[in-house]
Protein backbone atom coordinates (compact mmCIF):
# COMPACT_ATOMS: atom_id res chain seq x y z
CA UNK A 1 0.00 0.00 0.00
CA UNK A 2 2.89 1.90 0.67
CA UNK A 3 4.35 1.78 -2.38
CA UNK A 4 1.27 2.15 -4.43
CA UNK A 5 1.05 5.81 -2.80
CA UNK A 6 4.34 6.91 -3.15
CA UNK A 7 4.54 5.66 -7.06
CA UNK A 8 0.99 7.33 -7.36
CA UNK A 9 2.41 10.74 -6.12
CA UNK A 10 5.72 10.58 -8.27
CA UNK A 11 3.28 10.49 -11.18
CA UNK A 12 1.67 13.24 -10.15
CA UNK A 13 4.82 15.03 -9.62
CA UNK A 14 6.13 14.23 -13.46
CA UNK A 15 3.17 15.53 -15.10
CA UNK A 16 4.52 19.52 -16.24
CA UNK A 17 1.00 20.39 -17.74
CA UNK A 18 -1.00 20.87 -14.90
CA UNK A 19 -0.91 24.07 -12.65
CA UNK A 20 -0.13 24.51 -8.82
CA UNK A 21 -3.74 24.31 -8.03
CA UNK A 22 -4.95 21.35 -9.90
CA UNK A 23 -1.47 19.21 -8.93
CA UNK A 24 -2.59 20.35 -4.44
CA UNK A 25 -5.96 18.84 -5.13
CA UNK A 26 -5.03 15.97 -7.36
CA UNK A 27 -2.22 15.33 -4.21
CA UNK A 28 -4.95 15.49 -1.35
CA UNK A 29 -7.37 13.39 -3.57
CA UNK A 30 -4.73 10.49 -3.79
CA UNK A 31 -3.67 10.80 0.18
CA UNK A 32 -7.55 11.03 0.86
CA UNK A 33 -8.23 7.71 -1.50
CA UNK A 34 -5.45 6.09 0.24
CA UNK A 35 -6.41 6.90 3.61
CA UNK A 36 -10.03 5.74 2.87
CA UNK A 37 -8.30 2.10 1.92
CA UNK A 38 -7.00 2.18 5.26
CA UNK A 39 -9.62 2.35 6.88
CA UNK A 40 -12.43 0.95 4.91
CA UNK A 41 -12.78 -2.33 7.55
CA UNK A 42 -13.04 -0.04 10.29
CA UNK A 43 -16.36 -0.60 11.44
CA UNK A 44 -19.30 1.10 13.19
CA UNK A 45 -21.66 -0.96 15.14
CA UNK A 46 -25.24 -0.06 15.60
CA UNK A 47 -26.24 1.24 19.50
CA UNK A 48 -28.78 -1.83 19.27
CA UNK A 49 -26.08 -4.61 19.10
CA UNK A 50 -23.77 -2.51 21.42
CA UNK A 51 -26.17 -2.87 23.75
CA UNK A 52 -27.34 -6.54 23.21
CA UNK A 53 -23.74 -7.81 23.59
CA UNK A 54 -23.55 -5.68 26.93
CA UNK A 55 -26.79 -7.53 28.45
CA UNK A 56 -25.33 -10.94 26.96
CA UNK A 57 -22.26 -10.51 29.25
CA UNK A 58 -24.81 -9.43 32.30
CA UNK A 59 -26.49 -12.59 31.55
CA UNK A 60 -23.22 -14.87 31.82
CA UNK A 61 -22.61 -12.46 35.24
CA UNK A 62 -20.10 -10.38 33.42
CA UNK A 63 -19.18 -6.79 33.69
CA UNK A 64 -20.17 -4.95 30.87
CA UNK A 65 -16.93 -2.93 31.13
CA UNK A 66 -13.51 -4.49 32.36
CA UNK A 67 -12.60 -2.14 35.42
CA UNK A 68 -9.25 -2.99 38.23
CA UNK A 69 -10.44 -1.83 40.97
CA UNK A 70 -7.85 0.61 43.34
CA UNK A 71 -8.77 -1.89 46.10
CA UNK A 72 -8.75 0.95 48.63
CA UNK A 73 -12.54 0.72 49.50
CA UNK A 74 -12.97 4.27 50.07
CA UNK A 75 -11.78 5.35 46.82
CA UNK A 76 -13.87 2.59 44.76
CA UNK A 77 -16.87 3.68 46.75
CA UNK A 78 -17.01 7.19 44.25
CA UNK A 79 -14.87 6.10 41.45
CA UNK A 80 -16.15 1.94 41.21
CA UNK A 81 -12.92 1.04 39.74
CA UNK A 82 -10.67 2.43 37.08
CA UNK A 83 -11.34 1.80 33.36
CA UNK A 84 -8.92 0.62 30.82
CA UNK A 85 -8.17 3.00 28.02
CA UNK A 86 -8.48 5.82 30.62
CA UNK A 87 -5.94 8.20 31.66
CA UNK A 88 -5.92 9.27 35.38
CA UNK A 89 -3.67 11.62 37.05
CA UNK A 90 -2.34 11.71 40.68
CA UNK A 91 -1.16 15.30 41.57
CA UNK A 92 0.26 16.89 44.67
CA UNK A 93 2.42 19.39 45.98
CA UNK A 94 6.53 17.81 47.11
CA UNK A 95 5.80 15.58 49.81
CA UNK A 96 2.43 15.26 50.30
CA UNK A 97 2.96 11.20 48.91
CA UNK A 98 2.10 10.75 45.54
CA UNK A 99 4.87 8.04 45.05
CA UNK A 100 3.87 6.13 47.81
CA UNK A 101 0.14 6.24 47.14
CA UNK A 102 0.81 5.18 43.77
CA UNK A 103 3.19 2.58 45.11
CA UNK A 104 0.40 1.05 46.97
CA UNK A 105 -1.60 1.52 44.54
CA UNK A 106 0.09 -0.10 41.83
CA UNK A 107 0.46 -3.23 44.53
CA UNK A 108 -3.41 -3.95 44.49
CA UNK A 109 -3.55 -3.43 40.98
CA UNK A 110 -0.86 -5.90 40.39
CA UNK A 111 -2.73 -8.81 42.16
CA UNK A 112 -5.23 -8.00 39.47
CA UNK A 113 -3.51 -7.21 36.10
CA UNK A 114 0.46 -7.18 34.89
CA UNK A 115 1.42 -3.21 35.57
CA UNK A 116 4.48 -1.47 34.70
CA UNK A 117 5.93 1.68 37.19
CA UNK A 118 8.15 3.76 35.17
CA UNK A 119 9.99 6.32 37.21
CA UNK A 120 12.49 9.40 36.17
CA UNK A 121 13.69 10.65 39.49
CA UNK A 122 14.13 7.45 41.50
CA UNK A 123 16.48 4.73 40.41
CA UNK A 124 15.14 1.51 40.77
CA UNK A 125 17.14 0.24 43.96
CA UNK A 126 15.71 2.97 45.67
CA UNK A 127 12.22 2.52 44.40
CA UNK A 128 11.92 -1.57 44.83
CA UNK A 129 12.60 -0.65 48.63
CA UNK A 130 9.63 1.80 48.94
CA UNK A 131 7.85 -1.68 47.32
CA UNK A 132 9.11 -3.56 50.15
CA UNK A 133 8.42 -1.08 52.97
CA UNK A 134 4.55 -1.30 52.03
CA UNK A 135 4.76 -5.32 51.48
CA UNK A 136 6.09 -5.51 54.86
CA UNK A 137 4.79 -2.29 56.31
CA UNK A 138 8.67 -1.10 57.04
CA UNK A 139 10.08 2.15 56.60
CA UNK A 140 11.93 1.75 53.34
CA UNK A 141 14.88 4.28 55.03
CA UNK A 142 15.73 1.41 57.38
CA UNK A 143 16.03 -0.77 54.11
CA UNK A 144 18.08 1.72 52.19
CA UNK A 145 20.21 2.42 55.36
CA UNK A 146 20.67 -1.17 56.16
CA UNK A 147 19.80 -0.58 59.29
CA UNK A 148 17.94 -3.69 60.12
CA UNK A 149 17.82 -5.85 63.33
CA UNK A 150 17.61 -9.44 63.26
CA UNK A 151 14.23 -9.33 62.88
CA UNK A 152 13.74 -7.24 60.83
CA UNK A 153 15.88 -8.89 58.23
CA UNK A 154 13.74 -12.45 58.98
CA UNK A 155 11.20 -10.34 57.16
CA UNK A 156 13.31 -9.72 54.33
CA UNK A 157 13.83 -13.05 53.58
CA UNK A 158 10.84 -14.28 52.40
CA UNK A 159 9.72 -11.09 50.39
CA UNK A 160 11.47 -12.24 47.23
CA UNK A 161 8.89 -15.38 46.96
CA UNK A 162 6.07 -13.04 47.97
CA UNK A 163 7.42 -10.09 45.37
CA UNK A 164 6.53 -12.74 43.15
CA UNK A 165 2.77 -12.80 43.38
CA UNK A 166 2.84 -9.18 42.12
CA UNK A 167 4.00 -9.22 37.99
CA UNK A 168 5.38 -5.24 37.95
CA UNK A 169 7.60 -4.32 35.82
CA UNK A 170 9.72 -1.35 36.93
CA UNK A 171 11.99 0.90 34.38
CA UNK A 172 14.42 4.04 35.32
CA UNK A 173 15.82 4.57 32.12
CA UNK A 174 13.59 5.92 30.15
CA UNK A 175 16.10 9.20 29.86
CA UNK A 176 12.47 11.65 30.48
CA UNK A 177 12.00 10.90 26.41
CA UNK A 178 8.17 10.62 25.41
CA UNK A 179 9.65 8.07 22.43
CA UNK A 180 11.56 5.98 24.84
CA UNK A 181 8.51 5.78 27.01
CA UNK A 182 5.98 5.10 24.29
CA UNK A 183 8.38 2.67 22.93
CA UNK A 184 8.65 0.89 26.08
CA UNK A 185 4.94 0.67 26.81
CA UNK A 186 4.24 -1.04 23.69
CA UNK A 187 6.79 -3.65 24.40
CA UNK A 188 5.91 -4.51 28.22
CA UNK A 189 2.59 -4.54 26.52
CA UNK A 190 3.06 -7.32 23.99
CA UNK A 191 5.93 -9.32 25.98
CA UNK A 192 4.32 -9.03 29.08
CA UNK A 193 0.78 -8.72 28.58
CA UNK A 194 0.83 -5.22 30.47
CA UNK A 195 -2.89 -3.76 30.90
CA UNK A 196 -1.94 -0.83 33.62
CA UNK A 197 1.27 1.71 33.26
CA UNK A 198 1.70 3.69 36.02
CA UNK A 199 4.54 7.42 35.03
CA UNK A 200 6.19 9.14 37.94
CA UNK A 201 6.07 11.71 37.19
CA UNK A 202 4.42 13.30 33.62
CA UNK A 203 6.05 17.14 34.12
CA UNK A 204 9.70 14.82 33.80
CA UNK A 205 9.06 14.09 30.18
CA UNK A 206 10.31 15.84 27.44
CA UNK A 207 9.26 15.76 23.14
CA UNK A 208 12.42 17.44 21.80
CA UNK A 209 9.81 19.09 19.43
CA UNK A 210 9.27 22.38 20.81
CA UNK A 211 11.54 25.32 21.05
CA UNK A 212 11.13 26.85 24.17
CA UNK A 213 7.23 26.20 24.01
CA UNK A 214 6.49 24.15 27.39
CA UNK A 215 2.27 24.32 26.85
CA UNK A 216 2.37 23.02 23.36
CA UNK A 217 5.14 20.14 24.66
CA UNK A 218 3.36 19.27 27.41
CA UNK A 219 0.13 19.25 25.60
CA UNK A 220 1.51 16.87 22.84
CA UNK A 221 2.96 14.76 25.87
CA UNK A 222 -0.49 14.79 27.59
CA UNK A 223 -1.94 13.70 24.07
CA UNK A 224 0.36 11.44 23.03
CA UNK A 225 0.13 8.88 26.07
CA UNK A 226 -4.12 9.02 26.15
CA UNK A 227 -4.06 7.66 22.61
CA UNK A 228 -1.37 4.65 23.68
CA UNK A 229 -4.48 4.35 26.47
CA UNK A 230 -6.64 4.03 24.17
CA UNK A 231 -4.97 2.41 21.03
CA UNK A 232 -3.39 -0.43 23.59
CA UNK A 233 -6.49 -0.78 25.92
CA UNK A 234 -4.43 0.09 29.10
CA UNK A 235 -4.71 2.09 32.09
CA UNK A 236 -2.62 4.83 32.45
CA UNK A 237 -1.63 6.37 36.03
CA UNK A 238 0.63 9.24 35.74
CA UNK A 239 2.02 11.64 38.86
CA UNK A 240 1.50 15.47 38.23
CA UNK A 241 3.38 18.59 39.86
CA UNK A 242 0.78 21.13 41.06
CA UNK A 243 1.60 24.95 41.04
CA UNK A 244 3.22 26.88 44.03
CA UNK A 245 -0.61 28.39 43.67
CA UNK A 246 -1.35 26.36 46.83
CA UNK A 247 1.36 27.16 48.82
CA UNK A 248 0.31 30.85 49.06
CA UNK A 249 -3.55 29.97 48.96
CA UNK A 250 -4.94 31.00 52.74
CA UNK A 251 -7.53 28.65 54.30
CA UNK A 252 -6.96 25.03 54.05
CA UNK A 253 -4.87 24.85 51.02
CA UNK A 254 -6.61 21.88 49.23
CA UNK A 255 -5.66 21.75 45.74
CA UNK A 256 -8.27 22.29 43.06
CA UNK A 257 -7.97 21.65 39.03
CA UNK A 258 -6.27 24.59 38.33
CA UNK A 259 -3.09 23.99 40.07
CA UNK A 260 -2.16 21.66 38.06
CA UNK A 261 0.85 22.95 36.37
CA UNK A 262 0.38 23.53 32.54
CA UNK A 263 -3.16 22.31 33.46
CA UNK A 264 -4.99 23.35 30.32
CA UNK A 265 -3.68 19.72 28.31
CA UNK A 266 -3.78 18.03 31.64
CA UNK A 267 -7.20 19.13 32.76
CA UNK A 268 -8.99 18.08 29.13
CA UNK A 269 -6.86 14.58 28.51
CA UNK A 270 -7.39 13.02 31.85
CA UNK A 271 -10.09 11.38 32.47
CA UNK A 272 -9.74 11.47 36.34
CA UNK A 273 -8.03 13.49 38.59
CA UNK A 274 -7.08 12.42 41.72
CA UNK A 275 -5.32 15.16 44.28
CA UNK A 276 -3.39 14.34 47.32
CA UNK A 277 -3.82 16.31 50.36
CA UNK A 278 -2.31 15.80 53.87
CA UNK A 279 -3.61 18.82 56.27
CA UNK A 280 -1.27 17.77 58.65
CA UNK A 281 1.51 18.94 56.31
CA UNK A 282 0.46 22.76 56.87
CA UNK A 283 -0.22 22.26 60.53
CA UNK A 284 -3.63 21.93 60.42
CA UNK A 285 -4.57 19.17 62.62
CA UNK A 286 -8.32 19.25 62.72
CA UNK A 287 -10.77 19.71 60.03
CA UNK A 288 -13.71 21.82 60.17
CA UNK A 289 -15.66 19.36 61.85
CA UNK A 290 -12.79 19.14 64.51
CA UNK A 291 -11.97 15.36 63.29
CA UNK A 292 -8.24 14.86 64.02
CA UNK A 293 -6.59 15.07 60.43
CA UNK A 294 -2.87 13.50 62.31
CA UNK A 295 -1.74 10.93 59.73
CA UNK A 296 -4.23 11.05 57.24
CA UNK A 297 -4.20 11.57 53.81
CA UNK A 298 -6.68 12.81 51.54
CA UNK A 299 -7.18 11.65 47.81
CA UNK A 300 -9.70 14.49 46.60
CA UNK A 301 -11.27 12.98 42.90
CA UNK A 302 -11.52 16.50 41.85
CA UNK A 303 -12.60 14.87 37.89
CA UNK A 304 -14.05 11.87 37.05
CA UNK A 305 -15.84 11.27 33.41
CA UNK A 306 -17.53 7.86 34.18
CA UNK A 307 -18.61 8.44 37.85
CA UNK A 308 -18.92 10.52 41.31
CA UNK A 309 -16.82 13.14 42.94
CA UNK A 310 -15.52 13.37 46.43
CA UNK A 311 -12.93 12.55 49.32
CA UNK A 312 -11.85 9.11 50.28
CA UNK A 313 -9.49 9.47 53.32
CA UNK A 314 -6.89 6.72 54.03
CA UNK A 315 -4.13 6.20 56.67
CA UNK A 316 -0.34 5.79 56.87
CA UNK A 317 0.51 2.51 58.55
CA UNK A 318 3.43 3.49 61.13
CA UNK A 319 7.05 4.67 59.84
CA UNK A 320 6.45 2.71 56.93
CA UNK A 321 4.75 4.10 53.54
CA UNK A 322 1.68 1.22 53.89
CA UNK A 323 -1.82 2.65 53.39
CA UNK A 324 -4.82 1.42 54.51
CA UNK A 325 -8.92 2.71 54.33
CA UNK A 326 -9.17 5.11 57.11
CA UNK A 327 -12.06 3.69 59.61
CA UNK A 328 -13.65 6.56 61.47
CA UNK A 329 -14.72 3.93 64.27
CA UNK A 330 -11.22 2.83 65.08
CA UNK A 331 -8.61 4.47 67.81
CA UNK A 332 -7.19 8.26 66.61
CA UNK A 333 -4.36 7.49 64.70
CA UNK A 334 -0.93 8.59 65.71
CA UNK A 335 0.97 11.38 63.56
CA UNK A 336 3.92 9.52 61.99
CA UNK A 337 3.02 10.79 58.28
CA UNK A 338 6.77 12.21 57.64
CA UNK A 339 7.53 12.60 54.16
CA UNK A 340 10.22 15.54 53.70
CA UNK A 341 10.04 18.16 50.90
CA UNK A 342 13.49 16.30 49.12
CA UNK A 343 11.86 13.49 47.03
CA UNK A 344 15.39 11.44 47.92
CA UNK A 345 15.19 11.92 51.72
CA UNK A 346 12.49 9.19 52.74
CA UNK A 347 11.55 11.04 56.11
CA UNK A 348 11.94 13.78 58.26
CA UNK A 349 11.81 12.04 61.38
CA UNK A 350 14.91 9.36 61.64
CA UNK A 351 13.69 6.36 61.62
CA UNK A 352 16.43 4.40 63.66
Amino acid sequence: MKELLINKINELLKQEDITEKELCTDLIKTVRNHEYKLYESVSAPSLSSIFSKAVEKLKNGQQIDNHIQTNFKNIDKIINGLSFGELILVGGRPGMGKSDFMINMSLEIALQVPVLYVTFDTNANLLINRFAGVLIGMNPAKISFGSLSAEELAELGPLVDRMNQYPIYINDDCRSNLSNLRALCIKQIKENGVRCIFIDYIQILSAYKFNQNRDAELNYIIKEIKEIALEYNVCIIAGSMLSRAVEVRGGVKRPMLSDLRESGALEQYADKVFFIYRPEYYEIYQDEEGNDTRGIMEVIVAKNNNGFLGTAKLVLKNYSSQLKDFDAEEATYESKFNISKNRMDDFDVPPF
